[in-house]
């Protein structure tokens, strides 16, 4: 099982390659952290708490694994149940902390945070986790679901993996069903193989997207879906690179008024199409449910409309 293939590589360059991926590694720990942070605190609903306040819990999040994370190495497990209570301990932690500061943080956040700190202090030759390895959880995410259901044909939960807040009926319910039908391979290892496929893929589809017409397809394709999800749409418009990070620079008011700002849809071109949906995901980000209290007014299917409308026309 696992049969790992080895290279030799210049250590300047491995050092340099961490250092792009993960910035000046001072404390492995902490890099690894934050770089687990940036890849799903999109996902949290800050409601305007000052930013000191946001990197004081972030830095309380980092100070708990650089207290647990070691004394799991040092101490060890006997088995795959000791290791899942110990990370369902943390995840309970790590949620707590946010809620305590009024913040709604659900355990498919605090999944996400822990699993891949453990992945980047893997990656980052900091642990070897000799003995713990097969024991590690695979991070949950849109990717590994859209591995899982090719690979290993288990459906995707309804419930988007940010907002799960059931940690046995619906985290750990997911990873009992991967481990059952991942053949082998470790968990982890899978997810390091197959998330390299899904990458290619990804690739793949992004050429097709490029032009007019795959958009198009992606967007209708989205249009369909049965459940609505803020993530989904946020990550269909970065797949077709047609998040606004900018958006403000295509607002009229100031601060933003997204109720006015709709209005302006019937004229929009393409460009502002992407700045308003942007806009109101990013409202999402500030305000917990807004996107789909928005859908369900009716104030996003016309937006989506309109891009596929504005493709469409382009390609003629």
């Amino acid at each position: 099982m696992n049969n790992i293939e080895y290279v030799s590589i210049d250590k300047d360059i491995l050092d340099f390659l961490k250092v792009i991926y993960f910035g000046a590694i001072t404390d492995p720990m902490e890099a690894a952290s934050d770089r687990a942070y940036r890849d799903f605190n999109r996902t949290i609903r800050f409601n305007n708490m000052p930013q000191e306040r946001r990197d004081f819990l972030r830095h309380t999040v980092t100070a708990l694994f650089q207290k647990e994370i070691p004394a799991l190495v040092d101490a060890g497990v006997p088995d795959q149940n000791a290791y899942d209570a110990w990370h369902h301990k943390i995840c309970e932690q790590i949620r707590t902390t946010y809620r305590n500061a009024r913040i709604e943080f659900y355990y498919g956040q605090a999944q996400k945070w822990l699993n891949m700190t453990m992945k980047y202090l893997y990656v980052s030759g900091e642990y070897t986790f000799d003995g713990l390895f097969p024991y590690l959880h695979v991070p949950i995410d849109n990717y590994v679901f859209s591995i899982a259901k090719k690979e290993l044909d288990i459906p995707q939960p309804k419930i988007s993996w940010s907002r799960w807040d059931d940690y046995n009926r619906q985290y750990m319910a997911y990873q009992t069903a991967l481990r059952s039908k991942i053949r082998g391979y470790h968990p982890l290892r899978w997810e390091f193989k197959f998330w390299m496929k899904e990458a290619r893929q990804l690739e793949q589809d992004a050429k097709v997207a490029a032009d007019n017409s795959g958009k198009v397809c992606i967007l209708q394709e989205l249009k369909h879906r049965d459940r609505v999800s803020e993530s989904d749409y946020y990550e269909t418009l970065e797949r077709i690179g047609a998040l606004k990070n900018n958006y403000g620079d295509y607002m009229t008011t100031g601060p933003i008024d997204c109720d006015t700002e709709l209005l302006r849809l019937p004229d929009a071109d393409y460009d502002l199409s992407c700045a308003l949906m942007t806009m109101l995901l990013r409202e999402d980000h500030f305000c917990n449910g807004s996107f789909e209290r928005r859908y369900r007014a009716g104030q996003v299917q016309p937006i989506l409309q309109r891009m596929i409308d504005l493709l469409s026309a382009e390609g003629r």
